[in-house]
């Protein structure tokens, strides 16, 4: 999407045996609507059969170079949310960062509780 400025964010990509490969990514809310036109311009040549988009979503991340020497940070985050009640939607992780993407109204709720999770500030996030 270069030539349309569409700044693409998390891409995951997942194939089985019994399912055609699926590609999710993520795009900023004031680029879903030309994302979703350049797609359906561009059906026949990508070659998939139907676009499901969900709007309303938001992004968490940690990030920090100790990530690499400590095993179980990410096991330690998704617990946490999972504790919260909180849904991840989709998952991008690199040497010092992982992220999730979430319902927007969790959004909050979730900074806050990783912020109390790994003990990164007296305050919490601003509601």
């Amino acid at each position: 999407m270069l030539k349309n400025h569409i700044n693409v964010d998390i891409i995951v990509q997942s194939i089985t045996e019994q399912q055609h490969p699926a590609v999710s990514f993520s795009v900023k809310a004031d680029q879903l609507e030309e994302t979703l036109q350049v797609l359906e311009e561009n059906q026949q040549t990508l070659g998939y059969s139907y676009v499901e988009h969900e709007a309303s979503l938001a992004k968490v991340s940690i990030v920090g170079s100790g990530m690499i020497s400590n095993p179980g940070v990410a096991a330690k985050m998704f617990d946490r949310l999972y504790r919260e009640g909180i849904g991840v939607k989709m998952v991008s992780t690199s040497e010092i960062k992982v992220s999730v993407v979430t319902n927007v109204e969790d959004m909050l709720k979730a900074a806050n509780a990783l912020h109390d999770e790994f003990d990164l500030a007296k305050e919490h996030v601003l509601q």
